[in-house]
């Protein structure tokens, strides 16, 4: 009888072992499959933080490009300021010429 019983703890330990192999079997498929995932997830970061690298450039150039473009601008709107200034003060000096002529002439009238 008391072999019947061992021969019995002998056959639910085997099949104990046989599921807990099955188990330690389903872990490590488990664990590979985490492994895949972290490595395809650090490669997407790298390449997203490549992407984000060549972003940064690219922004830097452009920024860079508009500072100059900005500055071409304020030296050429400052020119035009200094060219309309001049502009201003020839057609002052033209009208108050041509005033001048006009009171001439009509000093010139009223003297006949």
């Amino acid at each position: 009888e008391q072999c019947q019983k061992l021969m019995q703890q002998n056959g639910d330990l085997k099949l104990k072992k046989e599921k807990l192999l099955k188990d330690q079997q389903d872990l490590n498929n488990q664990c590979n499959d985490l492994r895949q995932q972290i490595a395809e997830q650090k490669r997407l970061n790298q390449q997203k933080s490549s992407q984000i690298d060549t972003l940064k450039a690219k922004k830097e150039k452009l920024n860079k490009n508009i500072n100059e473009q900005q500055t071409k601008l304020d030296k050429k709107t400052r020119e035009l300021k200094q060219e309309k200034e001049k502009l201003d003060a020839a057609n002052q000096e033209y009208e108050t010429a041509k005033n001048e002529v006009e009171q001439a002439r009509d000093d010139a009238d009223q003297d006949y």
